[in-house]
């Protein structure tokens, strides 16, 4: 490669998740290496910046040494423009802190290799792994738990509900929990359902 990496900065304007699906398009890139990418946060509102982070780290897994950079990480208040960060002034986490710290062991503790899961919705993401299935939900009023939780009577002990920004999880036992949560949603979650070799096979 005559570049080692490049660093990009993208457009968070619309839904992160799409620029990054574009830019997973270009790849393999014949001349660069890795890209790095900036992903700005550019209000004062967390709940903006809760997606914006959220689907910047869950997109990312299916750009191999991809690596993300959020800014600004403390709140900036002496410029022209006035954002929060992960931080606040005094170094206080804001939630969208507490959805990198979760996402971030979630997804990339284990080196795993993702795909995109066949369907996704505005409220809906998802990626599948060798033996597992990730769903990324926010709330919203189009959330059909059908396309996304396996048959009642298959649901796993393994099945997991996570509250990204709280940091709890649960184990779920049937299908009417997945319902419940999900109509009840007022911040973005993860739905991990572990699979079996033959499921992992057909998840792609």
């Amino acid at each position: 490669h005559d570049l080692d990496r490049a660093v990009c900065t993208i457009n968070t304007d619309g839904h992160t998740w799409d620029a990054l699906q574009a830019l997973e398009t270009l790849r393999p890139l014949n001349r660069i290496g890795a890209i790095d990418i900036i992903i700005p946060m550019p209000e004062r509102k967390d709940a903006s910046h809760e997606r914006i982070v959220a689907e910047a780290l869950f997109a990312s897994t299916i750009l191999p040494d991809c690596r993300i950079i959020l800014d600004p990480l403390v709140d900036v208040d002496r410029s022209s423009d006035i954002n929060n960060g992960l931080l606040d002034r005094l170094s206080n986490p804001r939630t969208p802190f507490h959805i990198a710290r979760c996402l971030n062991t979630i997804l990339f503790s284990h080196g795993k290799t993702y795909s995109l899961a066949p369907t996704s919705t505005t409220h809906t993401r998802g990626v599948t792994s060798e033996n597992s299935r990730i769903w990324l939900l926010f709330p919203g009023h189009d959330i059909d738990t059908q396309s996304f939780h396996p048959a009642r009577h298959d649901l796993l002990s393994e099945t997991t509900w996570i509250d990204l920004v709280r940091g709890t999880s649960q184990v779920l036992s049937d299908g009417g929990q997945v319902d419940k949560l999900v109509s009840q949603l007022e911040n973005p979650a993860l739905l991990k359902i572990e699979l079996s070799p033959n499921d992992g096979e057909s998840a792609r």
